[in-house]
């Protein structure tokens, strides 16, 4: 595991502070979000193209981004492995490089005419460019890189806020997607969505090439003393849990460690079940409008300002609510603001697709992208704040195979839009509540959250105060 220099033991270590570099680093890291959800951006402009050059239905179309998702989350395994034996920001820059490459390629998806043994065979385009995407799917496991170094970049207290920031880059290039897809895809089809995307990869894998490594568990081992004063506030004692601090814990028994965590297991999920509806209305969002307003792609991407906005809202101030509340005291702050969210974003969104009427439902959208937003900062650094520092690698591969129940959110929506006549509005309106159920399991969450924070603190702290000694 490479953490840069060693320290000095006689000296006792400070928290790393990035200064001016901190921004740069940022932006580094926002590529990981901003690359992927551009490009599903500009995919969801591209399927009634798609629908028309391969000739499929909403419930085909819906499978493309169900096995990219499952073959991107086994492969965040492998990625973890990698994230402990080298450093985090050279494997997320390689992925990044990967990623821009490998997004050209399924541009060039076309008819195979093959011949074998004197029998000819057609390969079809949908077959070819599904291919092509799941040889893709890997680079986008940059999760089990990019969440960890962001815990070891920036200071516990404002991790949430971090976290809210960094996801700020897949507002951007959700944007970029629906505007620069929608041109491209009303002028030229839906290869360009593709093509498009490989400068912004390989500039990203040069960005990250020159951020520096740090230190792993640093930031935690920072907060133990500013968690001893907030539980002093606490009526109920934190119950510490020795089993948590795992330094060398043998591989095979690791994923078993992680999922040994209750508020861990409890709030993935919860935040996985309410990912359903919102992958769903991510991929389909932009057929929706196509279809029930007649809109082209260009007045499509015209909207994201409006929904957009909701979005960027509650991205930035979720994480920056939810840290408030906890320095005022309110140790579950992120996770009552993670599961108001998703309530939020559940009446929002059903509100949105009860009516015809194209401002309501594009005001309701905005709404409920802002509730869902709230969520994102304070969610992923609940899963970061119970994870011992040196399972985070890992953790983040466990927490993208057990959020992949999203993923079932663009075919379930295919499939019950293909079964009504290709009405999406009447199918993503029946799935909008499962919003609530993940809002839901956050909450059950809640009862070990405290404990588990504080053992993963603890046990930084421990080991830090070792390493000084």
């Amino acid at each position: 595991m490479t953490e840069g220099p060693t320290p000095d033991p006689g000296q006792k270590r400070a928290v790393p502070r990035l200064g001016r570099s901190g921004i740069i680093t940022m932006v580094g890291l926002c590529f990981a979000v901003g690359l992927s959800d551009g490009q599903n951006a500009a995919f969801s402009q591209a399927t009634e193209s798609f629908k028309h050059a391969f000739h499929i239905n909403d419930a085909a179309l819906g499978t493309i981004p169900l096995a990219i998702g499952l073959v991107a989350n086994l492969s965040a395994f492998g990625v973890a492995a990698l994230c402990d034996r080298h450093r985090r920001t050279a494997v997320l820059a390689g992925l990044y490089g990967a990623w821009g490459v490998l997004q050209f390629s399924t541009g060039l998806a076309r008819a195979i005419h093959v011949s074998v043994g004197g029998l000819q065979l057609t390969v079809g385009g949908f077959a070819v460019f599904f291919a092509l995407s799941l040889i893709a799917a890997p680079a986008n496991a940059t999760d089990p890189a990019a969440l960890p170094l962001l815990a070891d970049y920036y200071p516990m207290s404002i991790r949430a806020k971090t976290i809210s920031i960094y996801q700020a880059g897949s507002a951007v290039g959700g944007f970029m997607g629906l505007a620069v897809g929608g041109f491209l895809v009303d002028r030229y089809g839906w290869q360009p969505t593709c093509y498009m995307w490989l400068p912004f990869g390989l500039l990203g894998a040069a960005l990250m090439r020159t951020r520096p490594e740090p230190e792993r568990g640093a930031q935690d081992a920072a907060f133990y003393d500013d968690l001893r004063r907030l539980e002093e506030n606490m009526a109920a004692a934190v119950v510490h849990a020795e089993r948590h601090r795992q330094s060398n814990v043998r591989r095979r028994e690791i994923f078993q460690e992680i999922l040994r965590v209750r508020s861990f297991r409890l709030i993935c999920f919860g935040i996985g079940v309410a990912g359903i509806m919102q992958t769903a209305t991510m991929f389909w969002g932009t057929a929706y409008f196509k279809r029930t307003f007649h809109l082209s792609g260009v007045q499509v991407a015209g909207l994201a300002p409006v929904i957009g906005a909701g979005a960027l809202v509650g991205v930035l101030f979720g994480g920056s609510i939810a840290d408030r509340l906890l320095r005022k005291g309110v140790v579950l702050a992120r996770v009552y603001v993670t599961a108001a969210g998703f309530i939020f974003a559940a009446l929002a969104s059903i509100a949105a697709f009860s009516v015809h009427a194209l401002v309501l439902a594009a005001v309701g959208l905005a709404f409920s992208s802002t509730g869902y937003a709230l969520t994102v900062g304070p969610g992923s650094a609940i899963l970061l704040d119970v994870i011992p520092v040196p399972l985070r690698s890992e953790a983040s591969a466990v927490t993208d195979l057990v959020q992949f129940v999203s993923a079932v959110g663009t075919p379930v929506v295919g499939l019950i839009s293909t079964l009504l006549g290709d009405n999406l509005r009447i199918a993503l309106l029946l799935v909008s509540p499962i919003y609530a159920v993940g809002g839901m399991l956050v909450l059950i969450g809640r009862g070990t959250y405290l404990a588990d924070l504080d053992a993963v603190v603890t046990g930084a702290h421990d080991e830090r105060e070792q390493g000084a000694q």
